[in-house]
């Protein structure tokens, strides 16, 4: 008797929730609900049953709409979104909700609206397809115990933007795609649990990327794959697997620092720091694309073998131990002083190229002060 008209909503009927302050009634559901869409109005209230419980929305396009303010209080439930693509369309989530577990069926395609925000408190389980990707939304993982976090299946793999937060560990799947944002707000370092999947980093020629958080990231394999736009990092993050930046692909590390095992180093793109540590990258690694040191105070390059490496930081850097340099040496910028060069090797030795290489070379307006050495083995009679 509470429904306007007189009749309990069902898989061919919607839902519209009101503002809790215009009716006495703020709904609850019952153990199990089917209903055609769900509409919660500004300011409305829609209370799940207190364990448990499961609703199931068949409709398609806006199936599932939250206008501001309004609360979807989702206690233990499920949603499942059960809408045959074929026959009803493609649905969609709009809106900020809050959900426990979300189920989407074997037939429905999910895509979430522009600018929408979904939680998940449980598990999110795809059966059918989960379009995450295709519009700027965000999903969030929330909850204090361990979530499975799935890689949704559209087809643009993965999510727009993810955030990570609450004290559950978050299992990655084996691949992860993100094309915009990751975002660790966990409690501590360790709750994100990258396993031995590959987090891959594609906006798709569209879109720049942003990891950070208020916590930093252990990963296992990464690859920053989108030419022409730059993956900022805003927290340390950790790499005990694989790297990889493809060509014109860009890893700004700010001043933050990658740190990790890095099994291996692959790509020809470019890593930039402005961290002033003995470490802003692992020392003894070799660096298959372009390091930049792009500070605005005094930098340490670390010891190791860089395919290009860079200094424009018009402080300076100085050797952190002995390197190589098997490509190109560019000093982009003016000497710090009149008696020091752009890069100083301190007590440590420049190796240009590998012995009997002599593909190295330099460019820039900046000098090296200090050891800098070319290996060869000269023979007789050979004009060089």
């Amino acid at each position: 008797s509470n429904w306007t008209p007189n009749s309990v909503p069902d898989a061919t009927h919607g839902a519209i929730i009101p503002n809790t302050y215009t009716t006495p009634y703020a709904p609850t559901l019952p153990p199990s609900a089917t209903c055609k869409s769900i509409q919660l109005n500004a300011g409305a209230l829609l209370n799940a049953a207190t364990s448990g419980g499961t609703l199931t929305i068949t409709g398609a396009n806006a199936a599932w709409n939250a206008e501001t303010g309004a609360v979807f209080n989702a206690n233990t439930s499920q949603v499942i979104f059960n809408a045959d693509a074929l026959t009803a369309g493609n649905t969609s989530i709009t809106g900020t909700t809050g959900f426990y577990d979300v189920s989407i069926a074997n037939g429905t395609l999910l895509r979430p609206a522009s600018n929408s925000y979904t939680r998940i408190n449980g598990t999110l389980t795809i059966y059918g397809t989960l379009a995450a990707a295709t519009n700027e939304n965000t999903f969030e993982f929330t909850s204090n115990s361990s979530q499975n976090i799935p890689n949704p299946n559209g087809s643009t793999a993965g999510y727009h933007n993810l955030v990570l937060s609450g004290s559950g560990t978050k299992n990655l799947p084996a691949t992860l795609n993100i094309v915009d944002k990751f975002i660790n707000n966990t409690t501590d370092a360790g709750t994100v649990n990258a396993g031995s999947g590959t987090v891959l980093f594609n906006g798709n020629a569209i879109y720049d990327h942003v990891i950070s958080g208020t916590t930093s990231t252990t990963f296992n394999n990464v690859i920053c794959d989108n030419p022409g736009h730059t993956i900022s990092v805003e927290n340390n993050i950790s790499i005990n697997g694989s790297l990889e930046i493809t060509s014109g692909s860009i890893l700004d590390l700010k001043t933050n620092t990658l740190s990790g095992t890095l099994s291996s180093i692959s790509g020809t793109g470019t890593i930039k720091t402005q961290n002033t540590g003995s470490t802003p990258i692992p020392a003894s690694k070799t660096w298959t694309g372009l390091v930049d040191y792009n500070g605005t105070v005094a930098q340490t390059v670390v010891a190791g073998t860089y395919t290009d490496l860079t200094i424009e930081n018009i402080a300076g850097a100085t050797a952190g131990g002995d390197l190589t340099v098997n490509g190109i040496l560019n000093l982009a910028v003016n000497n710090p002083g009149a008696t020091k060069g752009l890069f100083d090797t301190d007590i440590y030795t420049l190796n240009m190229g590998a012995v009997n290489t002599l593909a190295s070379t330099t460019t820039g307006i900046g000098d090296v002060t200090g050891i800098v050495k070319r290996a060869h083995t000269f023979e007789g009679n050979t004009v060089y």
